[in-house]
């Protein structure tokens, strides 16, 4: 998911990660508008210049999150690192570097012992995450991806050795194994599920099983249908490098 820039250290996420996070962020604020839109009380809506109003105010903060989400990146520089997500910026000299590592959520965190400059709600944190630093699904299946090149050389620039491999969380055929399941279960959950009584206060103990049941079914389908996509543009890639 993260892609080196030409002619500098610098990574962002891919273009098409990119525009998909700015979509995302553009739900808020339409909802936020449309909420107002439609009726609120009966047949009446908000009067034209509070409406107005509010759409200007949620354009404004789509275009400021949009950007800022577009400009995200982690650079290195002769003697720091600089760090730009959505909601700070961080210049942490690449001395006071001590450690580099991925979290539980795929995303890079760099931990320096003296104090980041910028700002931000955690400005002067010891931990600084590097949001354009992500590894994605390849963070299930073990497979080295761009982000892992970034920490190394992140790691390299401050004198550090660089990060072991990382281990497989799920292989495929561990995936190909509970997709199937998966849907199984995902059906029988439905079919389970239409047998209920609408409109019912007390849910009956076939509601409750076709919860519990697709509930697992998402436990066996999440996990399971990124291992394989992960393994099926991992391939595409290496297919597209040779």
């Amino acid at each position: 998911m993260t892609e080196p820039s030409a002619g500098a250290r610098s990574w962002r996420l891919r273009m098409h990660y990119r525009i998909m996070l700015i979509v995302i962020q553009g739900l808020l604020p339409g909802s936020v508008v449309s909420f107002f839109w439609v009726p609120w009380s009966g047949s009446h809506y908000l009067s034209a210049p509070l409406i107005w109003l509010l759409l200007a105010a949620a354009t404004a903060a789509f275009w400021l999150l949009g950007t800022r989400t577009w400009r995200e990146s982690a650079t290195i520089t002769a003697d720091q690192l600089i760090v730009r997500n959505v909601f700070s910026d961080r210049r942490i000299p690449l001395a006071d570097i001590t450690g580099v590592r991925f979290r539980r959520s795929a995303g890079l965190i760099v931990m320096a012992a003296g104090r980041p400059q910028g700002g931000g709600r955690h400005a002067g944190a010891p931990k600084t995450t590097v949001a354009a630093v992500k590894l994605g699904t390849a963070y299930l299946t073990g497979r080295r991806a761009g982000a892992d090149d970034a920490a190394d050389a992140i790691a390299t620039a401050a004198g550090l050795p660089p990060l072991p491999a990382r281990a497989e969380l799920l292989s495929v055929r561990a995936a190909r194994l509970m997709a199937p399941l998966g849907v199984a279960l995902l059906v029988l959950a439905d079919w389970v599920g239409q047998s209920t009584i609408p409109g019912s206060l007390i849910p009956s103990w076939r509601d409750v099983l076709a919860r519990m049941v697709g509930f697992v079914s998402a436990l066996l389908l999440l996990p399971s249908a990124a291992v394989l996509i992960d393994g099926f543009f991992g391939r595409w890639r290496g297919a597209s490098r040779s």
